[in-house]
């Protein structure tokens, strides 16, 4: 059996407590993972940006790589996007950076590019998009896929294609998705944990 244990559960989770406001009506994406367009779909993304006329600005999460990172940003540079990403342009995002640029978000989304295989995500490969939006207190976007048993659904949108990811975007600038987070912070569930590595 397998089960998944986070151990950066977030010491500033009380402070990340918000009520929902978009300042100046832009909704502001916080894009999860390292900058790599083979294994990210950024497409769905400029595909929404260019077909919709929804104010966002997009705050880069992850590690820039050099060269496949450098390309990924260009593209979002030609669409005249609002983005914000490590301009070190080498390197992992530092955690004090992670957790400042993070709390500027609205919503987290993860753009894993995921299908049916035993080696894609969701099956044998986790994600630590679900452990970044409990570190950040942060409502998730993320393909179905991505959680197969729905273990994550009290704080987490999924999609299947593009017209769902449109859907839960438009609707999120304009109403707080639900977030629950309750249950990951109870001492049960990391009793549970514990108990399913030891089985």
């Amino acid at each position: 059996r397998v089960s998944t244990l986070y151990t950066r559960t977030s010491k500033h989770r009380e402070k990340n407590l918000k009520e929902w406001e978009t300042k100046d009506d832009i909704l502001t994406l916080g894009i999860l993972g390292g900058i790599d367009g083979n294994r990210k779909d950024y497409n769905i993304l400029i595909k929404l940006i260019k077909e919709n006329s929804l104010k966002l600005k997009l705050i880069f999460l992850g590690r820039f790589y050099k060269g496949i990172s450098t390309d990924v940003i260009e593209k979002f540079i030609k669409i005249d996007a609002n983005i914000v990403y490590n301009k070190k342009k080498e390197g992992v995002i530092s955690e004090n950076d992670f957790l400042e640029l993070g709390n500027q978000c609205d919503l987290l989304v993860s753009l894993n590019l995921v299908n049916h295989s035993d080696l894609s995500y969701g099956k044998y490969k986790g994600s630590g998009s679900f452990g970044d939006a409990i570190l950040l207190n942060k409502h998730l976007v993320v393909p179905s896929l991505t959680d197969r048993t729905k273990e994550f659904q009290s704080f987490s949108s999924y999609y299947d294609n593009y017209d769902d990811f449109v859907q839960i975007i438009k609707k999120a600038s304009t109403e707080k998705p639900n977030s629950d987070f309750s249950e990951f912070f109870s001492k049960r569930v990391f009793l549970n944990i514990e108990k399913d590595l030891l089985l």
